[in-house]
């Protein structure tokens, strides 16, 4: 007789005795998927949020020139915010968003960007480059 057979005789020994049912999921099993739902958590945020945030800012200056000049600019004061970002590649991307739709050049330094933007916020307005004509 194994010792398996045995534990397993004797825990049915015990629910019949006892007239329970056995318990639902192991407890070990929930911590596991519980911590295991934490990481993806902190996972998502570490790289999910950043990721977005570069898209969004590559596709803002992808077609910036089809919005409006009310849109750019609201759409870039939604980018300025990163310039204050925890994430290095976050105040990166903004500072790009902002050289390309300001053209301006004012370095790489978020922070300069940041009191820049703050200063020039309400006066700034969007003008859209001279489109070249589209090929087909």
């Amino acid at each position: 007789m194994s010792a398996m057979s045995s534990y397993r005789r004797a825990t049915d020994e015990f629910y019949r005795r006892e007239r329970r049912q056995p318990r639902g999921p192991n407890r070990m099993m929930l911590v596991g998927l519980g911590v295991f739902a934490l990481a993806a958590v902190i996972l998502l945020s570490v790289v999910g949020r950043p990721y977005l945030y570069l898209r969004d800012a590559s596709a803002f200056m992808d077609r910036m020139d089809d919005l409006t000049p009310v849109e750019v600019k609201r759409q870039l004061t939604e980018i300025a915010r990163g310039l204050q970002d925890r994430n290095t590649m976050v105040r990166h991307a903004a500072v790009a968003a902002m050289r390309v739709a300001t053209r301006k050049d004012l370095g790489n330094n978020p922070e300069v960007w940041r009191v820049w933007w703050r200063q020039n916020r309400e006066t700034w307005e969007y003008q859209p480059s001279a489109a070249e004509p589209k090929s087909k």
